[in-house]
């Protein structure tokens, strides 16, 4: 999607949150949000700042909290090349808890992993494996995901020298899948929509799984090798003849309960 197309989105993002747009347009709307993550960082900023007016008191905002609001709007729009034209109206009736609401949504909106907040790497980084699966990932949600190829899952699994096991949580909904390299082996990456969440799987090798000493170190004492790299989170587990790694901006818990 351009940068025209994008900015469309958002001056339409209220009309698809409202659930008032047509049935074809409400659906590719939802398809984009599900595969660009700077489309669902604006919808999360709208979501929050709505519900902060919903639940706004009467009383009005101080004049150094807009101006708050004025400085972080601004430094949004310069870090992330997203109008806020709509929100910026907004400020000057803004109550106290709307305010801190929006203070809330933009600081969680920095905190992704091109943010100014939370760029010093974890743990997870010094894994290579878990290095090169994060970078895919980035990679990917700053553009459009891969389309589904002919075959699906199958022609791609045929493609690969172990087996894949797709994951089949009640709530994940497999939009794209793609061949990939994961320090320089063949790896396979299946992204799911969770919520308003993509999520992804990368399976791998048994070999290159284990082949971490971390990772075989977490999972002989957990089952399970988790980490946080700035802004982003993983679950690693062990299958037959293959790992996966379960990437998304979701904290751990929340990947536990996706994978099911």
């Amino acid at each position: 999607m351009s940068v025209e197309e994008h900015t469309g989105f958002e001056d339409r993002l209220d009309a698809f949150l409202d659930g008032e747009l047509e049935g074809a347009e409400q659906a590719r709307f939802a398809r984009h949000l599900a595969a660009c993550r700077r489309c669902r960082r604006a919808a999360a900023l709208h979501r929050a700042a709505r519900s902060g007016l919903e639940a706004a008191p009467v009383d009005r905002a101080t004049g150094a909290l807009r101006a708050r609001l004025r400085d972080a709007l601004e430094g949004a729009d310069a870090m992330r090349g997203i109008a806020s034209r709509r929100i910026s109206g907004w400020i000057a009736g803004l109550g106290a808890a709307a305010g801190v609401a929006l203070i809330v949504a933009l600081a969680l909106w920095g905190r992704g992993p091109d943010g100014p907040f939370g760029t010093r790497p974890q743990a997870g980084a010094t894994v290579p494996m878990i290095h090169a699966a994060l970078a895919d990932y980035r990679r990917r949600m700053h553009g459009e995901l891969p389309p589904m190829r002919t075959g699906g899952i199958a022609a791609l699994a045929a493609r690969l020298p172990f087996r894949l096991q797709p994951l089949h949580g009640r709530r994940l909904q497999l939009i794209s899948a793609w061949r990939t390299t994961i320090r320089g082996e063949a790896a396979a990456a299946l992204a799911y929509r969770y919520g308003d969440h993509v999520l992804v799987q990368y399976v791998v090798s048994e070999a290159l799984f284990f082949r971490q000493p971390r990772v075989r170190q977490a999972v002989a004492r957990n089952g399970r090798y988790v980490a946080s790299v700035r802004g982003l989170h993983v679950l690693a587990w062990p299958a037959a003849g293959s790992g996966s790694l379960l990437v998304g901006d979701l904290g751990v818990r929340a990947l536990q309960a996706a994978r099911g």
